[in-house]
């Protein structure tokens, strides 16, 4: 990853996240994505409630 922040990069890196389940690590993650689908949920809520984009 450090690679990506070096001066001067100019070709295109990718950054990968491998999480095993059954681990701290993999639940926290679900957690994360649980967090973020509610978080969405209720902003297309109050958008489509108040008929504005946030």
């Amino acid at each position: 990853m450090i690679r990506c922040l070096c001066y001067g990069q100019n070709h295109t890196v990718q950054v990968y996240n491998l999480v095993l389940s059954d681990t701290v690590e993999g639940r926290i993650f679900l957690l994360l994505l649980y967090d973020y689908a509610l978080v969405s949920r209720v902003i297309l809520f109050i958008e489509f409630t108040l008929g504005v984009g946030l």
